[in-house]
């Protein structure tokens, strides 16, 4: 049997890269959609259900769409951190757990992500390695070298690109400046706070196959 491997996946330009340059190797992908309402309308949702439609032509049978219901689990998250600039590094660690405990229950074996180092503030080595420490599973960049102009190209030949630029809200919760160095002590202190194992199976036991 092809092995199974766990994506987050947005409706952004690169995540759905990422997810099609796995299932190109011949994985077979469990994709996660974590669904943000209220900080997030339904166009994100939308525009991920499109994407995992069109990767399904091209990859029959081998990428399913499960919503997670995350809105809940961000704030809890941002209740126990008044720092606003550690938002994205400590959303994006729930995201990993919920992942990892995703992965646990499916029997995947690793996490997908569309991270490009640098491209974005939230996606330092700092802060990266930070993240890493949040999952139980290895975590699979595909991106991780790549340039942005790149992954676009590729996104247009695999057609998911108009989709991903379909206008929509976003997170309405990221910060203006997100830190760029986090520094693991100082997440720990926000993060013990949170009843990290209660809000992690919840948000899992909620979680709806879509496709």
């Amino acid at each position: 049997m092809e092995t199974l491997l766990t994506a987050l996946l947005s409706g952004g330009i690169d995540s759905p890269v990422a997810t099609c340059m796995m299932l190109e190797r011949g994985f077979r992908i469990s994709a996660l959609y974590m669904d943000n309402t209220p900080y997030a309308d339904l166009t994100e949702l939308e525009k991920a259900k499109d994407i995992v439609q069109l990767l399904i032509e091209k990859y029959p049978d081998r990428i399913t769409l499960v919503s997670i219901p995350f809105g809940t689990t961000v704030q809890e998250a941002i209740n126990k951190c008044p720092d606003i600039h550690l938002r994205c590094v400590i959303c994006k660690r729930m995201m990993l757990r919920v992942a990892s405990e995703h992965c646990r229950r499916t029997d995947a074996k690793g996490i997908i992500t569309g991270d490009s180092l640098g491209q974005v503030a939230s996606q330092t080595i700092e802060n990266l390695w930070t993240e890493n420490e949040a999952s139980d599973f290895p975590i699979l960049r595909p991106l991780i070298g790549m340039d942005k102009n790149d992954i676009v190209v590729m996104a247009k030949d695999i057609g998911t690109y108009d989709l991903s630029i379909k206008k929509g809200t976003g997170c309405t919760l990221a910060p203006s400046k997100p830190v760029i160095r986090a520094r693991m002590k100082r997440v720990a202190e926000f993060e013990m706070d949170i009843d990290i194992s209660s809000v992690v199976s919840d948000a899992v036991v909620r979680a709806s196959t879509l496709i």
